[in-house]
């Protein structure tokens, strides 16, 4: 997404705080992501690049492409793959789990 568009997303991502971890994901195209729902909690996904398609468990099917913005976690995703001629990335940004009594 460009700064004309009001969200500069690979520029949040690198001011972020402690608390807050940033994962890049580049697929290209025609392939599919190896889901893993613990990687994705409380994550705000940013697709940066390209078009990827959700597949739900249930069948259902959502595309989303550069400049979209969604979050995963809350449905039973199947398959995340990219659908296009150009490799999809995503940028996404969680929350890190509060560190335990006694850890830095």
């Amino acid at each position: 997404m460009s700064d004309a568009d009001g969200l500069d997303a690979e520029r949040l991502a690198r001011g972020l705080a402690a608390p807050f971890a940033r994962r890049i994901v580049e697929l290209a195209p025609a392939c599919v992501l190896a889901y893993h729902a613990a990687e994705w909690r409380d994550a705000i996904v940013f697709v940066t690049g390209g078009e990827i398609e959700v597949e739900t468990a249930g069948g259902a099917c959502w595309r989303f492409r550069d400049g979209d913005i969604l979050c995963l976690a809350p449905f039973p995703v199947l398959v995340v793959r990219s659908v296009g001629t150009e490799p999809a990335r995503l940028l996404a940004i969680r929350r890190l789990p509060p560190s335990q009594p006694g850890e830095p």
